[in-house]
């Protein structure tokens, strides 16, 4: 197959077009439409070219329409190029400083009308999750065939880690049973304190003090005074 040709680049100016003139001619509510064909025929007439040859890029566009179809601008400036392919000659027109890129339109996909459609994109789905899980399946079988050539490992390696593991499970039970036996000593060191403070007396209660009790003979020489003094 024979390679396209890439356009030859002929000619690149900036405008600074006036689109005031162009939109006051219509009513209010076709005024950016009209800006874009007033920007068309001036770049047609000014680079010597065919009004359905001029494109206009994304940028430019969205510049005419950014304040609705009622406020378009009054002037923009542009750079347009000039291209030729084989005897076909075409302007680029975008905004300054700004390269031109080609929007190519996506496909549309004809759907059938009514209950027939319907049907159609039931059956197509369930076609895809059919496809999904039969690419599933195939990938398990996959990691299952790898495992099974990674256990085709000698038996003497398999042997010795299993004797590694063992090791290190026992290794794991003694560093438990050690562990359990320093907390059972704590505990009975912690109980025998407890014991020890419980027994101990409080020095904060002191006993009470004995009622002073006065002698038997004392107190019968006070009677015998107070009999005196009432005879």
């Amino acid at each position: 197959m024979a390679k396209k040709k890439a356009p030859e680049k002929k000619l690149e100016r900036v405008y600074n077009v006036p689109l005031r003139s162009e939109w006051l001619k219509s009513p209010k509510y076709r005024r950016a439409k009209k800006a874009v064909t007033g920007l068309k025929s001036f770049i047609a007439k000014h680079m010597k070219v065919d009004l359905p040859n001029v494109k206009v890029g994304p940028k430019l566009n969205q510049k005419l329409w950014e304040r609705g179809i009622k406020n378009p601008p009054h002037h923009v400036k542009v750079t347009a190029i000039k291209e030729a392919l084989e005897d076909k000659e075409t302007v680029k027109v975008e905004l300054e400083g700004v390269e031109f890129k080609t929007i190519t339109p996506k496909s549309k996909v004809e759907k059938a009308p009514g209950l027939r459609g319907k049907l159609e994109k039931a059956l197509g789905a369930r076609k895809e999750e059919k496809a999904e899980k039969a690419k599933k399946g195939e990938a398990r079988e996959e990691q299952s065939s790898s495992v099974s050539q990674e256990s085709s490992i000698p038996v003497k390696k398999t042997e010795k880690l299993e004797e590694l593991a063992n090791k290190d499970e026992e290794k794991k039970e003694k560093q438990e049973d050690l562990t359990d036996k320093e907390e059972e000593k704590k505990l009975e060191k912690k109980k025998g304190q407890d014991k020890v403070l419980t027994e101990a007396p409080n020095p904060a209660q002191k006993e009470a003090p004995k009622p002073h009790l006065e002698p038997k003979h004392e107190s019968e020489q006070i009677k015998k005074l107070e009999r005196s003094k009432t005879a």
